[in-house]
């Protein structure tokens, strides 16, 4: 299980708890508020051993299953093309707030320092694995794939039309 999407499913479900859209008879009388130590010690594994629940959140895993599973928990129908769309929203209202607080990129720090600097001698390699100029350039890939400037990361003005995000630039 990814501990990444598992987090993810996780806070999830405790928030569409806390906002009353999780039925009890689906908690298994778990309490899933946030800083639930029982919550957060019980539903990995109810998730790994598809148990309760956590047979729902193991379906956390692709968009058409996000979907089915925002749909049973909420009774709201969502398709998988709305629920990447949420994501695309999400990455880039995360974005402008980062770049409103002031955050800037450094390259040297994309990736840890021993794949940017040690030779990587079982890989028979010469150079290591990475270095800046190999960051950015994926950077610069990554900020193109989600509309945003290549250079700067800053959104696009399509990109936030697109998302109906504008109030919040």
């Amino acid at each position: 299980m990814d501990t990444i999407s598992a987090g993810g499913v996780i806070q999830w479900a405790m928030e569409t708890y806390e906002r009353g859209l999780v039925p009890e008879e689906y908690t298994g009388k778990l309490d899933l508020h946030f800083g639930s130590e029982q919550a957060a010690t019980e539903l990995p594994w109810m998730i790994a051993y598809r148990e309760g629940i956590g047979d729902l959140l193991a379906y956390g895993a692709t968009p058409e299953r996000c979907a089915r599973l925002f749909t049973a928990l909420t009774g709201m129908p969502m398709e998988a093309d709305q629920i990447m769309q949420a994501g695309r929203r999400i990455l880039t209202l995360e974005r402008l707030i980062s770049l409103k607080l002031g955050w800037r990129e450094d390259p040297s720090s994309y990736a840890p320092w021993r794949l940017m600097n040690e030779r990587q001698e079982s890989l028979d390699m010469d150079d290591p694995i990475l270095d800046v100029e190999k960051m950015r350039s994926m950077v610069k890939e990554y900020y193109a794939l989600h509309g945003w400037d290549k250079e700067t990361g800053v959104p696009t003005k399509a990109i936030i039309e697109e998302l109906e995000l504008s109030d919040f630039v």
